[in-house]
């Protein structure tokens, strides 16, 4: 069998035995590990390639950090590098969307087209892994056909089914059959990735750089089109700095004058509508400075007031993120921290960020190929930088830290929180248990006791560092 065989079986064996019946922990970690050792088996260049080096060690640092926190963020951010590192191994140098989009496509093709390819040879393109891997699903049919037919004979027949469950007794379930399987389909893709040729070779082919391109096309009406189109740019980009320095002015001075609501306004309208507005409108800000700067205006020879205009908008844009950051902060200092609302704050963070990129952008004359590369990575950065915090914990110790300050502390919203602050809230119940109700007070005892139920079952492949810590302290 061929290497690429071998290692698809021990992987798959290895998922077997790691995640089955687990939960996502140490397992995680160890996983990882083995399946970037396969890529580099299979592929030993990829060691030279900085991309698949940095996606790698961002796979590494959030299974680390899944290890240590236990969090949703770790997971769903650790699966993302996992699906981006199955995608890049083709092709190193494409970029982070091309190569998640490449993974999702190679996910629902490669298994499928390797099945047409051993059923009927030549009908679909393949390269010498498809070939390969058409070979070994070719292997799998006598003892696929075997277990087909023994089902049927156990219905068939209850005496065979008797006999046969004295034998299978102690032997692997069918949910573990279907498990293992799920995980051959997850990873055959992973093994043999596929890719749509025509993307990568345009995001391969495409530079950061701009360049001025010189119409060909012979014009019906003599009309100076790119001075046009520069007169229409620039009265957009005026009218459009004049509306926002009056929306960034009206919240200067509620925020920082008056240091009040407008009548009529609560907070959470304030907040809510702001934010909601706000990203639809920086959105729609970037897209309009990129389609303006697509082309040749970049090269126009008396573009500076454009740009100075441009500009302009983008800082006030940048002001537009700021008034939002103190709106949020000042609803949090009323009503506490909640996932949402930090995401606000990472969101305004992601703002902040596309806006310096696209100053970038109009600066140095980029195209916007080059947005859609840089915003993807630094986001993606950000993603994974995020997975150091425990976010549950650090809700929980502000809102009860505060709970004497804040207008409404959601008790009910902290109980449902993962497990890892459940110390928190027992210190909280012991301390302060006319602050809760009873409902309240029964629920942080069964959230304790669950945990605790949960932790003395699992396995050595579930453990985390927090349930470790979070049991002794709760012991």
């Amino acid at each position: 069998m061929k290497k690429d065989n071998i290692l698809l079986l021990v992987a798959v064996l290895a998922y077997s035995y790691l995640f089955y019946q687990q939960y996502a922990a140490l397992n995680v970690l160890i996983f990882n590990l083995l399946l970037i050792g396969c890529q580099l088996v299979i592929q030993p260049a990829l060691r030279q390639e900085k991309t698949w080096l940095w996606v790698a060690i961002c796979s590494l640092i959030t299974s680390i950090n899944l290890v240590w926190h236990n969090s949703s963020i770790a997971f769903i951010a650790h699966i993302f590098s996992l699906v981006v590192l199955a995608g890049i191994r083709l092709y190193p140098n494409s970029s982070l969307l091309v190569s998640a989009f490449n993974a999702v496509y190679s996910l629902i093709g490669s298994l499928i087209f390797s099945v047409i390819e051993s059923i009927k040879p030549g009908r679909v393109e393949t390269s010498r892994s498809w070939v390969s891997s058409a070979f070994s699903l070719k292997l799998m049919v006598p003892p696929a056909l075997t277990v087909v037919f023994f089902f049927i004979y156990r219905i068939a027949n209850p005496a065979f089914a008797a006999i046969t469950d004295r034998m299978l007794d102690g032997w692997p379930s069918g949910a573990w059959i279907l498990f293992t399987f799920l995980g051959f389909v997850l990873l055959f893709s992973f093994f043999y990735p596929i890719a749509i040729e025509e993307i990568v070779n345009q995001d391969l082919s495409t530079p950061d750089g701009l360049s001025r391109k010189r119409s060909r096309m012979r014009r019906i009406f003599k009309l100076p089109a790119l001075k046009t189109e520069y007169q229409l740019s620039w009265l957009s980009f005026a009218l459009l700095n004049g509306l926002v320095l009056f929306v960034n002015l009206t919240d200067a001075y509620y925020l920082l004058i008056a240091r009040t609501l407008p009548e009529g306004v609560i907070y959470s309208e304030y907040v809510h509508q702001g934010i909601y507005s706000l990203i639809f409108s920086i959105i729609l800000a970037i897209s309009v400075i990129l389609y303006f700067f697509r082309g040749n205006l970049n090269f126009y020879q008396n573009n500076r007031p454009l740009k100075v205009l441009a500009y302009g908008w983008i800082i006030q844009n940048f002001f537009l993120v700021v008034a939002a950051a103190i709106k949020t902060s000042l609803y949090v200092s009323q009503y506490g921290l909640t996932h949402k609302r930090i995401g606000v704050f990472i969101y305004l963070l992601l703002t902040v960020i596309g806006l310096c990129i696209t100053y970038i952008k109009i600066y140095v004359c980029k195209n916007n190929w080059f947005i859609f590369r840089k915003t993807s990575w630094a986001f993606y950065a950000v993603f994974v930088v995020a997975t150091f915090v425990n976010w549950n914990r650090i809700i929980t110790d502000h809102n009860l830290s505060h709970v004497n300050k804040l207008q409404d502390v959601d008790i009910n919203y902290l109980i449902t929180l993962p497990d890892s602050n459940t110390d928190q809230l027992m210190v909280f119940l012991q301390g302060s248990p006319e602050k809760l109700t009873r409902d309240q007070q029964v629920e942080i005892s069964r959230k304790k006791a669950l945990f605790l139920n949960r932790h003395r079952e699992t396995e050595w492949q579930s453990w985390n560092y927090d349930d470790m810590r979070l049991a002794q302290a709760l012991k």
